[in-house]
């Protein structure tokens, strides 16, 4: 059977033609145009009982797609999660960008395989090339629950990406998240941590806009944030520098 053929029924979640499929001698290593495996889109579509026949056939947990993803990191649910890691997957296998599994997880907002790698043991902590970490990555891309989860399970608050050396309260202030900034900040986030030009997350939260979002809402909620950065003893590098 070719591989579209074998993609399609499991597009289909066709369960009986999948199992004929294999039973005829399908390759389950075979890959798409992306490098992703049968059992790759079996995950991605949160199919446990296809990935499960798939592992049954002999697939491999480890393979990897183009950019490096494994089936683990594609995971879209706990059940297939499980699946997975009970199968031998690699908790932190590494894709060409250095993401392993949290990271993507984070970045989705996959909250149950988030949950789930956790309680497995992962490397909350893990930093991609650039020195982000899954935290930042949420934080990034206003994965709130996501964030509020990390935190609640004691993620290093304090590390510091590469390019601009900033951490998650930078990040948090930039974006205006005041309420992961609380949470940052109890955390002991160091509020007046300086990036590599000398900026402090209260210059982030001051900033005068961003191309992404209405000027009034931006000001006021950096406002928000600011007036919290100020409260807990947060300052200006500027202000830093003539102390």
């Amino acid at each position: 059977m070719r591989l579209i053929e074998l993609i399609e029924l499991i597009d289909k979640v066709d369960i009986e033609a999948v199992k004929q499929a294999l039973n005829d001698g399908a390759d389950v290593e075979a890959k798409n145009d992306n490098g992703a495996t049968p059992l790759h889109l079996a995950v991605i579509n949160g199919q446990r009982e296809v990935a499960e026949l798939l592992i049954a056939k002999g697939a491999d947990v480890h393979a990897k797609t183009d950019d490096g993803w494994t089936p683990l990191h594609s995971a879209t649910n706990k059940e297939v999660g499980e699946l997975l890691i009970a199968a031998g997957a690699d908790l932190n296998a590494k894709d060409d960008s250095k993401w392993i599994p949290m990271h993507s997880a984070a970045i989705l907002g996959h909250n149950e395989v988030v949950e789930l790698l956790i309680a497995k043991g992962t490397d909350v902590n893990a930093k991609d090339d650039d020195g982000e970490t899954p935290l930042n990555q949420a934080i990034r891309n206003q994965k709130t629950e996501t964030a509020e989860l990390l935190i609640a399970h004691g993620v290093d608050v304090n590390l510091k990406n590469y390019e601009r050396g900033e951490t998650v309260l930078h990040l948090a202030a930039f974006h205006s998240q005041k309420e992961i900034a609380e949470l940052l900040i109890a955390a002991g986030a160091d509020v007046n941590a300086l990036m590599n030009k000398g900026k402090t997350p209260l210059d982030y939260a001051e900033r005068e806009q961003s191309p992404n979002r209405n000027y009034s809402q931006v000001k006021a909620t950096n406002k928000e944030t600011a007036d919290l950065l100020s409260k807990h003893g947060g300052k200006t590098g500027e202000e830093l520098k003539a102390e």
